[in-house]
This record gives C-alpha cells, sequence and structure tokens, in this order.
C-alpha cells in the first residue's frame, strides 16, 4: 500500500492533477496471480500509451481512451482529489448499477483544466472472483445502456473525430455480442450524433528557425495546433529542427499531432500518401518559407501564410524577392497582425494583396478580467521594457541616448529591461559609458504579470514590429503605453490619449514622447485605463477561435 501511494501521491503536487491510477494484475480467491497486468483490456487502442508514466489533461484522455474504455480497470488502483467530486457528480453517478466508477472518471476528467496521471508499474491486485457478475456483464443488455449513457453524455460534451465515431462502434460491436440487431439499434445514434467532426489533415510548418519559449511569433500557431487536435483535427507539424521548442512540440506530440523537422525530414511532410488539405506557414520574419511556398504550389496544394512581422527598411534582394511575391500572391490567404504590416508588405514586393485578413495573437498568462492594483512605488515612476535584447528589432539603444541626459538623470524615473539576448552585453557596456544609473538590466518572467505588479508602464523604442502580445498584455493591466510609431502601434493606441507615440523610432522622437508622458505622469492611472479599454476593443474574446473561424471559411 505504500508503495502505491508513494507512486501516486506525488503527482498531485499539479494542483490540477484530479485522477492517479496505476497499472493492476487480476488475482484469484486465493491471491494467485491470473495475469501480470491487464494491457489486454486497452491493447486495442494502444499497444504503447500504458507501458510508461504519463500525465495528460483530462479532455485529451477521454478522447484518446475514455470514450472506448474505462482504462482504470478497477477502482482500487486510482486515488482522486477530493474536492474535484461535486455533489452533482456524485448524483450523477449513484444511479448506476455498474458503470458508477466509469462515470465518476468520466465527468471529473471532462472539466476543462482537470488532468490525469497514469503509472505504468503493476502496484495494484484485481481480484477476480470465480462468481464475479463482472465477468457476465458483456452478455448483458442493461450493461450495454450503462455505458452508451456515459458515453453519449462524452459526446454531449465534446468532440469526437469520425474516425473515432467508427473505432468505438468497432469495439462496441466487439464487446456485445449477445444480440447484433439489438446491440446495431444501440449504437446507430453515434454517426448521427451533431459533435461528430470529419477530420480535416493539416499542416502547420513553423518557419522561424530561431523560434524560441516566449516569442510572440509562435503563439499562434502553437495554441492553434493544440485547439485544432482538440477539434479532431489530424495535425502535422514541421519545425525547423529538433532544438525548436522542444518541450511544447513535445507535448504536442503527446496530444497526436505528427512531429517532423525541415533540417532533416525536408518536405517529407507533403511526400506522405494523405496530403494536407491546408498548410498553414508561420512566419517571423516576412523572408522565410518561400521554399514551402514553391512546394505547395508544385503539389497544388491550398496554403495560408501567418506573417507575424514585416520589417521596416529591411527589403529582400531581388531574386528573394521575387519567391516572396509569388509566394504571397499564390496564397490562398495572407494573414497580418495589423494594417500597418500588410501595407509595408506590399510596398515591398509591388502587389495589391486583396487576398489578405487579420489575425490577433493569444496573450499568455493574463485574462481580460485581470485586475492588478496600481504600483505604489514612494515617489518613483518605473517603466518596464520587457523583449529580446537586440537593438535592430526591439531599439533598447535608444533608451539609453534619452536617458544619458542631465534632465532624466536627475528625475526618479526608472527603466527596467526584461530579457535576454544576443546584444546584452554590449548594451551593459553602453549603461557605464553613459553613466546611465536608472535603466536597469532584469531577468525574464515566465510570468508576464510579475512584471505589471512592479511597473507603471510599458516603454518599446522598437524599430519594427507587428502587433507585440507584450504590448497588449502590458495595456490589459491598465499600464501606459510609451511607443515608437511602427508596425500596429497606432492601430492599437491613441495619441495623448490612451498612450504615447514617438513619430520615429529615434532618440530625438523618443524623448519628445516620453516628455509629454512625463508631464502627464500624475494621469498614468486613468491613462492606463484607457488603454486597457482600447485593447479589449481590438482583441477578440477567443483569438485562436477567430483565426479557425477563418480558417474553415477557407476550407
Amino acid at each position: 500500500a505504500l508503495d502505491f501511494l508513494d507512486n501516486l501521491v506525488h503527482a498531485f503536487n499539479d494542483r490540477n492533477v484530479a485522477i492517479a491510477c496505476t497499472q493492476s494484475n487480476l488475482i484469484d480467491d486465493s491471491g494467485n496471480i491470473l495475469q501480470q497486468n491487464l494491457l489486454s483490456h486497452t491493447d486495442d487502442l494502444d499497444l504503447h500509451k500504458w507501458q510508461q508514466n504519463y500525465k495528460n489533461s483530462g479532455i485529451d484522455e477521454i478522447r484518446r481512451a475514455f470514450i472506448y474504455r474505462n482504462i482504470i480497470a478497477n477502482a482500487s488502483g486510482a486515488v482522486l482529489r477530493r474536492k474535484f467530486i461535486t455533489e452533482e457528480i456524485l448524483d450523477k453517478v449513484i444511479k448506476y448499477r455498474a458503470c458508477g466508477d466509469y462515470s465518476l472518471y468520466t465527468e471529473i476528467l471532462l472539466s476543462e483544466q482537470h488532468k490525469i496521471y497514469y503509472c505504468a508499474k503493476y502496484l495494484n491486485s484485481f481480484r477476480r472472483h470465480a462468481k464475479t457478475v463482472t465477468q457476465k456483464n458483456s452478455d448483458n443488455e442493461w450493461y450495454l445502456d450503462e455505458l452508451i449513457k456515459i458515453k453519449k453524455n462524452i459526446i454531449d460534451k465534446t468532440k469526437i473525430s469520425l474516425d473515432a465515431a467508427n473505432m468505438l462502434v468497432m469495439l462496441l460491436k466487439k464487446d456485445f455480442k449477445f444480440d447484433e440487431y439489438v446491440v446495431d439499434n444501440k449504437i446507430q445514434w453515434i454517426h448521427e450524433h451533431a459533435n461528430i467532426v470529419i477530420s480535416k489533415n493539416i499542416l502547420i510548418v513553423a518557419a522561424n528557425p530561431g523560434a524560441q519559449e516566449g516569442g510572440g511569433s509562435e503563439s499562434l500557431w502553437l495554441e492553434l495546433a493544440e485547439q485544432l487536435l482538440l477539434d479532431c483535427h489530424k495535425v502535422h507539424i514541421c519545425v525547423f529542427n529538433e532544438d525548436v521548442l522542444l518541450d511544447k512540440v513535445g507535448a504536442l506530440k503527446a496530444k497526436g499531432a505528427v512531429i517532423s523537422y525541415f533540417c532533416k525530414d525536408g518536405f517529407k511532410s507533403l511526400n506522405d500518401k494523405s496530403l494536407p488539405e491546408i498548410v498553414i506557414i508561420s512566419q517571423g520574419d516576412h523572408n522565410e518559407g518561400v521554399d514551402w511556398f514553391k512546394k505547395c504550389v508544385s503539389l497544388k496544394i491550398p496554403y495560408l501564410i501567418i506573417n507575424q512581422l514585416a520589417k521596416e527598411g529591411v527589403w529582400p534582394f531581388d531574386e528573394l524577392g521575387a519567391l516572396v511575391r509569388e509566394g504571397y500572391k499564390n496564397a490562398r490567404k495572407v494573414s497580418f497582425t495589423c494594417e500597418n504590416n500588410k501595407l509595408l508588405m506590399e510596398r515591398q514586393i509591388g502587389l495589391k494583396l486583396t487576398n489578405s485578413m487579420q489575425h490577433f495573437n493569444p496573450i499568455r498568462n493574463i485574462n481580460r478580467e485581470i485586475n492588478l492594483t496600481w504600483p505604489e512605488l514612494d515617489d518613483e515612476f518605473h517603466l518596464a521594457c520587457p523583449g529580446r535584447l537586440i537593438v535592430i528589432h526591439k531599439g533598447q539603444d535608444i533608451l539609453f541616448e534619452v536617458m544619458r541626459q542631465h534632465k532624466w538623470k536627475e528625475r526618479k524615473l526608472i527603466i527596467n529591461l526584461y530579457g535576454d539576448g544576443p546584444n546584452k552585453e554590449q548594451l551593459q557596456y553602453l549603461k557605464k559609458y553613459y553613466a546611465v544609473a536608472n535603466i536597469n538590466f532584469c531577468e525574464y518572467k515566465k510570468d508576464i504579470k510579475e512584471i505589471w505588479q512592479y511597473n507603471h508602464g510599458i516603454i518599446m523604442p522598437s524599430r519594427m514590429e507587428g502587433v507585440p502580445i507584450v504590448l497588449l498584455g502590458a495595456m490589459l493591466c491598465s499600464r501606459v503605453p510609451i511607443l515608437t510609431d511602427v508596425g500596429g502601434h497606432r492601430e492599437l493606441v491613441n495619441d495623448n490619449d490612451s498612450g504615447f507615440i514617438a513619430e520615429f523610432p529615434s532618440a530625438l522622437a523618443m524623448d519628445e514622447a516620453l516628455e509629454r508622458a512625463w508631464a502627464k505622469r500624475m494621469e498614468w492611472q486613468s491613462i492606463g485605463c484607457r488603454a486597457r479599454q482600447a485593447v479589449l476593443n481590438f482583441q477578440p474574446i477567443d483569438p485562436v477561435k477567430d483565426f479557425i473561424d477563418k480558417l474553415q471559411a477557407i476550407l
């Protein structure tokens, strides 16, 4: 018993784990082992899944396992978190004659946040009595009725693919053979249910070779892939190499995505027998993915481009520019974060993009209802500049040019740089060179809320942008934005009302905008409130659903 608990209880350190269970062996009345494990119960579903430990979301586990069979062969092989067992769930469970445990597990796991942990060790013994009723249940119509009631409840509350529906029907027919006509009648509703989804075969290409944890260019395709899997589509993801977003890509693979690596596999994902119905090419840079454009055109596969950044002043040379132009022209849709980036791309390739649309990136770790208190930092004012320390993009050197001036050194204004990057050391030398004491280098914060608990506003001296996720998060937290006029900044912020915009990414223009902001520093809290309203008006409630709705129109 101690070994059983030692191997399961630690799983509950994750507060969302609702069920922890283990593999069981089968014993007789005398304790003799009849069967070393009960993997035969799940072999029809997957020959390998239950031979190793794993943790999974409840919804995904239901779709990949519980919809077919109760994978916890005996209740004694599971530990449940008591607070997740509500009175409403218990009222449903007690109505079952034999399948109450199965109903209980599925009701708990259907909650969006709940997870299950499985231990592959044989730590539980399932005693099979000689006269047990369980052995004969497959001959009973009432038992089939109970199972169907549970499976219908699952499909009522979530979606399953047509392939999954076919497999469910096949397994029910395999398990219940007492009367073929009766069984067929009882399960015919499955294929008629509105939540049965005809799966699409979708390839997502993450064309950014420098993708990093927390990178804004990756947020949409990562969450899009997860949602498409939840919506029962077949998702193949091609990332540049095996080092790209290892944990997140691994999590998607565990949920059913097929993963390939362009540097190793090339266009293998387009050479399979089942070609994708659409290819989604996500760019971190507007010159990425051109080889995929050509390949899709040659194979007559429709493709959609997600453009996360068009670069001011960085034009592709003629040969590459021609490939970009043809690729954008032939795409089913080209999606931009903002009108500014679309117009910039049209100018660079000399082509009106009548196939354009707008997408919105999901904001991680911050929801629309957030209400952070205003920082009380004596008489100091703090501005955060979160982002990769790369001056050609984020322009942090401009801040040092501004803050080196005597007037700013005398004022109680602190700028906090959050993050790391290839120019960190050079910027640290610049800080010493200009003797700027009121710019701090701070560690990257995975939870962005930690930044806004300490800072009154966000300052972004960027030389190029789309619509930065970090800016959306700051504005949702009612923090005042001070920005350069690049990307979608002016589409989001009304100058002198919901923030302050420098006309150019230069020290002179940023100094002027910062002066205007400083003059109104006692109004920053109310300006931040207007910034919050601006982003609520700009951003759809569910950016991923918004994108999928647009994708469905294309498909």
